[in-house]
């Protein structure tokens, strides 16, 4: 599953401000975490968040899915 997800988010011509519907992508494909879509100066960030049954340690993982263009 991860290589195919990563195959296709390397397809979305994303140059910031335009993600390409990268975030959109992303969101659908981890469906099991809820997605908030945040926008600002023109620019949308995702933010994926999922509770778990145990109190305990937190995971958080940074990204960004624009590219730049050789």
């Amino acid at each position: 599953m991860q290589k195919n997800f990563l195959i296709e988010l390397l397809k979305f011509k994303s140059v910031t401000p335009n993600d390409d519907g990268a975030l959109n992508f992303i969101a659908m494909e981890l469906s099991d975490f809820e997605a908030f879509f945040i926008e600002k100066e023109g620019i949308k960030n995702l933010l994926l968040t999922k509770k778990f049954k145990d109190e305990g340690e937190h995971l958080a993982f940074g990204g960004h899915v624009d590219v730049v263009p050789a």
